[in-house]
């Protein structure tokens, strides 16, 4: 129910309006990539906004991936090939989600 309405920053609130926004794409089409930053940017959403702080980003990313592994959902290997990965954030962060619609994600950024 938390991730329905969690506050990602850039006006998102819930994960499927802060995938849109940020990847353009809806979560279940995420990469390990994309939903370990998207994990760590609901924690601080201004400070670890990818936009302006894309290397406070990363880090938090690579928190949540090292938690993936220390959980055993994620291999190591598959961690560090998420990691090397950069961020292909939507070229400009637009609501993607309107609530009185339904969900409707572009298909390209």
């Amino acid at each position: 129910m938390y991730a329905a309405v969690a506050d990602f920053g850039r006006g998102y609130f819930g994960l499927t309006a802060a995938s849109c926004g940020y990847f353009r794409r809806l979560p279940p089409k995420l990469s390990w990539a994309e939903m370990a930053m998207l994990a760590a940017v609901v924690k601080a959403p201004v400070a670890d906004d990818p936009y302006i702080h894309p290397a406070d980003a990363k880090r938090g990313q690579a928190a949540v991936l090292h938690g993936l592994v220390a959980a055993h959902v994620l291999s190591r290997a598959g961690a560090a090939q998420a990691a090397r990965l950069p961020l292909h954030l939507a070229r400009r962060a637009a609501p993607a989600v309107s609530s009185a619609t339904g969900v409707r994600c572009p298909r390209s950024s």
